[in-house]
């Protein structure tokens, strides 16, 4: 499954209110479908690093795929391949932005 991740919060980088209009606009107006990912935190000190959004190729309009993901998973060992870049992250929470509902549901995963 592919994926795409977004560091939020540094210089440079979006917020995390910024991230999830982006994310509600590109639901509601680009690719009509329900986005879904997981929140991401530093292994190191557990603060916010940022989202990773799950490909969303055969999600609909109110239903995604995401994999099963825990609160504390260590990240780099579900991704290897992120590993190369010598960042560690583990999933905070889940969430889903559904079309045209303005929305943006996060909640914690269990």
């Amino acid at each position: 499954m592919g994926f795409n991740i977004v560091l939020t919060g540094s210089e440079g980088q979006p917020t995390d209110e910024e991230f999830k209009e982006f994310l509600v606009q590109y639901s509601d107006n680009v690719a009509g479908v329900e986005i879904s990912g997981y929140s991401l935190d530093y292994v190191e000190n557990g603060n916010k690093a940022g989202y990773v959004i799950e490909m969303h190729d055969g999600n609909t309009w109110g239903s995604c795929h995401s994999l099963p993901l825990r609160k504390y998973q260590n990240f780099n060992n579900v991704f290897h391949e992120f590993n190369e870049i010598n960042i560690r992250l583990m999933i905070n929470s889940h969430f889903h932005v559904q079309p045209k509902h303005g929305d943006y549901n996060n909640k914690p995963s269990d």
